[in-house]
């Protein structure tokens, strides 16, 4: 594993958005910092901080979605009811911590290559195209 850099094939062109997920791949190097210097202690309030996250940025995105009647909305809910509930099974959790946050790391990482580029990507240009920046 290594930590996650930032670069432009995150980037979706909405000012906030951009912002959040750059907020995101901060507490995933987070995670990635406290394994490696083996403070696998801090883990638990990391998950607590990343679903902290994910509650604020999806409702950031979902008040997008009523505001300009987004039709894809109730697929990228779905998306983002997957990630609350993937997130929650990592919190329950009472593993060896190292695994947990590996697993959580592994589980992440994926995620964020999949929906910024993908299903964000999309939805940002739906935003775009309704004069949001």
């Amino acid at each position: 594993m290594t930590a996650i850099k930032w670069d432009d094939s995150y980037v979706v062109g909405i000012g906030v958005i951009d912002e959040q997920h750059k907020h995101f791949v901060g507490l995933l190097n987070t995670l990635y910092e406290s394994l490696e210097s083996k403070h696998t202690e801090k883990i638990p309030d990391i998950i607590q901080d990343l679903t902290d996250y994910a509650e604020h940025h999806f409702k950031t995105e979902e008040d997008y979605f009523d505001k300009f009647h987004y039709p894809d909305a109730e697929i990228h809910k779905l998306a983002h009811n997957e990630l609350r509930a993937k997130v929650g099974e990592f919190a329950e959790r009472h593993d060896n911590p190292k695994k947990l946050g590996s697993d959580l790391l592994f589980f992440l990482e994926k995620w964020l290559l999949v929906h910024f580029r993908g299903a964000d990507t999309k939805f940002a240009k739906f935003l775009k195209q309704n004069g949001v920046k």
